[in-house]
Formats: structure tokens, sequence, C-alpha cells
């Protein structure tokens, strides 16, 4: 049997293995003794147990750092490279639903605050006025295009059901121009409705 001279992955010359494969090379894919498993529970904390206060020394963080900077930028296999369509398509049925909803980092309970208003996600993936939605539960049926829920204490967070009032687009307006008209000539009473 001829002896392998070269690693069967990288090609480097071998010094001495059983495997055919360099020591770097050895742990890769399906060679590795880990892969397609997870680490229990117990595994994970008795790892970290034995990394915690371990100090890297600078020789190491030089190390770390040279094989970082090897393989980025123009430095990296995939550096000016562009992905067919194919793999775009493929990478992106991958991702997909991977950050969405509870999913994402920037999850706050599907409410999102906009303008100043509240609005939450509905079933249908679209976002829909938390106070329209809280007045539609009180009357018990949608409300139509012309109606809007006027806030009483003019703060657009407050959607309790006794700070909401349906109007008309026309009454709504109406009030608005009165309480501009109220802050010009009543100035004291400005800070009221700000």
């Amino acid at each position: 049997m001829e002896k392998i001279k070269n690693c069967l992955d990288c090609g480097k010359p071998l010094t001495r293995s059983k495997t055919g494969f360099c020591l770097s090379c050895v742990g890769k894919g399906k060679r590795n003794a880990m892969y397609g498993r997870k680490h229990t529970d117990e595994s994970i904390k008795k790892m970290c147990v034995a990394q915690s206060g371990k100090v890297i020394s600078e020789e190491q963080k030089r190390k770390i750092s040279k094989n970082h900077a090897r393989l980025s930028g123009v430095n990296h296999p995939n550096f000016g490279k562009k992905a067919s369509e194919e793999t775009k398509q493929k990478m992106r049925q991958n991702r997909k639903g991977t950050q969405t909803g509870k999913l994402n980092n920037g999850w706050k309970g599907g409410k999102a605050n906009c303008h100043g208003y509240m609005f939450v996600l509905q079933k249908d993936g679209s976002y829909k006025q938390e106070h329209r939605l809280i007045m539609e539960n009180h009357i018990g049926r949608e409300l139509s295009d012309d109606e809007i829920i006027h806030h009483i204490n003019h703060i657009p967070t407050d959607n309790r059901i006794e700070n909401l009032q349906i109007m008309t687009h026309q009454t709504h307006t109406k009030l608005h121009s009165k309480l501009r008209w109220n802050r010009k000539t009543h100035p004291t009473q400005s800070r009221l409705y700000n």
C-alpha cells in the first residue's frame, strides 16, 4: 500500500497521518465527530465553565487577528464573486422565516409606534392602528373609512376606551380647528392641548 504524502482535502504535505488528512482538515464536515449532532445542555454548561476566566495570551490574540485578516476583504475566497440567480434563490429559501416575527432580534411583541400612534400586527402580516382595533372590538363592528377615532386627551398612545371617541372626518377637522383657535386666543390654556 502506497503511503499518502499530501492531505486529501487541502493538498498540504503530511508529516504523519493515519487518516490521510492534515490536522486542520481532519475535523471538517462529516469527518467531525460532532457532525449532525448537538451538544447537550449539560455539556454546554461544562464547556462554559471550562472556558470562563481563561486568559488569552498576546501571541494567541495576534494569531487570531492574523487569521481573521487573512480571510477578510480582498483576501476572502468569495471577494468579487457574484452568486448566480439560482444560488441567490436557494439562499433566500434557506433564510425564509428565520428573521420574521418572534424570531427577529427587533421583535417588540407585534406592536410598532409610528408618528406617535400604536400599530398592531394582524394575522395577514399587515399593521392596523391600535385605537381603531379597540373601538371596533368595543362597538362590535368594523369602522368605515369615513370614521375617525379621536383621542380626547390628545395623547395618541393612550388607547383606553374612555379616551376614544368616534367622529367623522368633518367633525374631527372642526374640533381641531376650534382647538387651534382656542390656543391663539387663550394661550394660558394651550398647554392642555399639546
